[in-house]
């Protein structure tokens, strides 16, 4: 209720009443960053309420239809707001560590791996206002927690039993309050009745979405893996053969949770995964961007397959052509004799999405218009681009003439049905890695050192939640026009 009066008495200061046309939108929106800047200079401002009050502006762009240009000036006015707030990035970050100390993760406490990236996280969440804690199936605060977990001395409280969905949203609660992060480590194993794990994302999901309410938190699920050594409690076991004394790696899990610039800093300063001895994968869950991408078709370059032209002169960036023709062979056909294709690429800057290179680039997360003939063949990083290629060329021509920076090359083909409206979409997905690391029996552990019992349930009720506070099922859309 206090959030939605300052939003309204700001508004009122600052004229962000919906606006009713793009001028008047941009106008009010740039008023607001100068106002914030001015008011910076002379006295304190509450980020939650400006950006409670940006947010608005982001999510009213999505009334428009905006061009390349717009959406580089949304951009520019992001930019502007964020180094509002850069000097004071980090001086009253609240950081709250949360360690399961479930029994199960005695096995850990072993491994060089895991002691190194707890000494690291740890240590590194000394440079900020801090709180540790051991939970299980409540919260336990310590103030030496290190010194425990090297001495291995982490009995606290009820370790028979771990309540992720208490943990989880105790962890994204504490995190909801301004300027906070969370982190998580835990074996990620959720504890069931009877093996029964079909309620898991179920109690998962309705945990979530009541602490996303409120607030536009992000999560991030890291996978690590370390030496275990010690007892594996099996969920599916029958009864006396449930302790399975165990020596070999096994996988365990971080979990991080906070507003999109706390997380960004995080990853970047406290949990850098560079540094973390033993890391795997990463995801992170989001309910809507901050700011749509830009994006352009290639004029020239290897992905370039037939004829076409740009449908309007006098811009390096555009998004509609005309004049197109099929050609012959393409360079993804490996050796096949294929003959009238057309293809091109797509130039597009994912650097605001905030989503792991890996997500990025699989081919799975993306979805294109099913009426028109066209296929995703490829997605490539711009790091992975040959020097010397016209591709290459062809980029930098384009980024130095609009100041932009492109991240990811999207390759489109087609044999038939090339003319109309093509949408190309990064949808909401679940990440294969999660997928692959749940098993629904864990009897058979000895040896396995990749998966871990009912993993994907969890955080399929994770991605749940965040994909019903934003009512969408993909996170954006790439909009192309091809005429005759």
């Amino acid at each position: 209720m206090a959030i939605r009066l300052n939003i309204l008495l700001v508004c009122l200061f600052f004229s962000c009443s919906t606006p009713n046309n793009k001028s008047k939108y941009f106008n009010d929106f740039e008023i607001f960053v100068e106002e914030l800047e001015e008011r910076k200079r002379t006295k304190n401002i509450d980020s939650l309420k400006e950006s409670e009050t940006f947010k608005f502006y982001l999510e009213q762009k999505d009334k428009f239809r905006l061009s390349n240009q717009d959406v580089q000036k949304i951009d520019g006015l992001t930019e502007r707001f964020k180094a509002i707030f850069k000097e004071s990035e980090g001086v009253g970050l609240k950081v709250n560590f949360y360690f399961e100390n479930s029994a199960s993760m005695n096995g850990y406490l072993e491994g060089t791996e895991f002691r190194k990236v707890m000494n690291r996280v740890v240590g590194n969440i000394q440079n900020y206002d801090n709180k540790f804690f051991f939970v299980n199936s409540k919260e336990h605060q310590q103030s030496n927690i290190l010194e425990k977990i090297n001495k291995k001395q982490i009995k606290v409280g009820d370790i028979s039993n771990s309540d992720h969905q208490f943990i989880f949203s105790n962890a994204i609660n504490s995190a909801s309050e301004n300027n906070s992060l969370s982190i998580v480590v835990t074996d990620g194993i959720y504890s069931v009745t009877d093996g029964n794990i079909d309620i898991v994302p179920i109690k998962i999901e309705q945990a979530f979405q009541k602490s996303l309410k409120h607030k536009n938190t992000e999560t991030v699920v890291l996978k690590l893996t370390s030496n275990f050594k010690g007892i594996y409690y099996s969920e599916t076991c029958q009864p006396g053969k449930k302790a399975i004394k165990i020596n070999q790696n096994r996988p365990y899990y971080m979990l991080l949770f906070g507003d999109s610039s706390v997380v960004d800093k995080a990853l970047q300063d406290i949990v850098n995964v560079t540094e973390l001895p033993g890391y795997n994968e990463q995801a992170r869950f989001l309910s809507s961007l901050q700011s749509k991408p830009i994006y352009t078709i290639l004029s020239q370059g290897e992905e370039k397959i037939g004829h076409f032209k740009p449908a309007k002169r006098g811009s390096s960036l555009f998004t509609e052509i005309i004049d197109v023709e099929k050609s012959k062979a393409s360079r993804y056909s490996k050796g096949e004799n294929i003959e009238n294709i057309f293809q091109f690429g797509v130039a597009v800057d994912f650097s605001n999405t905030d989503l792991p290179n890996s997500y990025l680039e699989d081919l799975g997360n993306y979805s294109i218009s099913q009426e028109m003939g066209y296929e995703i063949l490829d997605i490539q990083n711009i790091d992975d681009v040959e020097k010397t290629s016209r591709t290459y060329k062809e980029l930098n021509k384009i980024q130095e003439a609009n100041k932009v920076e492109f991240t990811h090359i999207i390759t489109v083909s087609a044999q038939t049905n090339l003319f109309g409206e093509l949408e190309i979409s990064l949808n909401k997905n679940l990440p294969e890695w999660i997928k692959e690391s749940g098993t629904t029996n864990d009897c058979e552990i000895k040896g396995e050192e990749k998966t871990t019992f009912a993993f994907d349930q969890l955080i399929q009720g994770i991605s749940k939640a965040y994909q019903k506070k934003s009512n969408k099922s993909n996170y954006l859309t790439i909009n192309l026009k091809i005429k005759i």
